[in-house]
């Protein structure tokens, strides 16, 4: 509103001076007007500048957010076709964890790291918030799968405690809060517990 009153008071100063000279008026007598009409024409400079900034700020996130989204789509099909074929999945790099790994505990891991850049891109470009990723951290967290994984990667998951990106230094601190509430607050949810056998009934 502010902005819109001095754009038209900026607009509408020559029509003013050309008003006040029809009138014999002297071009001294509105020395002062003058000055206004420079200190108005600097804000709205100053206003077009922050402006232009503002959009270019936002084409930068537009570019970073379809950046993310091209390389978790690539890495998205090269896991389908790992997690496919057991022949292609001992391509991928060894399990690192502190257990013995299964082919299936193998394959969730990868499944949750894929949900957790997910989760990640979408914060980063503000598609959720806080609030929302430490609900959904916390429900996964009570899956034993889900804490297996941050136990084995969260040290070193988007360049550890150590990382110059401030995002990924906020959302890994988030998460890890969220996995601390989570064991604070019981023992995990194995996977075989998640659902009933099928042909029974509750």
């Amino acid at each position: 509103m502010t902005f819109a009153l001095i754009s038209t008071a900026f607009l509408m100063a020559p029509w003013l001076f050309s008003s006040a000279a029809a009138t014999s008026a002297k071009w001294a007598t509105l020395s002062p007007v003058s000055q206004v009409y420079g200190a108005l024409g600097s804000i709205v400079s100053s206003f077009a500048l922050v402006g232009v900034g503002i959009s270019l700020h936002l084409q930068a996130k537009e570019t970073r957010a379809a950046r993310e989204i091209a390389y978790l789509s690539m890495q998205l099909e090269l896991l389908k076709f790992g997690l496919d074929d057991p022949i292609l999945t001992t391509a991928m790099e060894p399990p690192h964890g502190s257990r013995a790994y299964t082919l299936d505990d193998y394959k969730r891991d990868w499944y949750i790291h894929s949900v957790m850049r997910q989760k990640y891109m979408a914060f980063s470009i503000g598609v959720l918030d806080q609030t929302v990723i430490r609900k959904g951290m916390f429900l996964s967290f009570r899956g034993e799968a889900f804490r297996r994984y941050w136990e084995d990667h969260g040290d070193h998951w988007m360049g550890g405690e150590n990382t110059t990106d401030p995002v990924a230094r906020k959302f890994r601190k988030i998460v890890d809060s969220e996995y601390r509430k989570a064991v604070s607050a019981g023992p995990p949810i194995s996977p075989d517990s998640y659902f009933r056998p099928q042909g029974t009934s509750n």
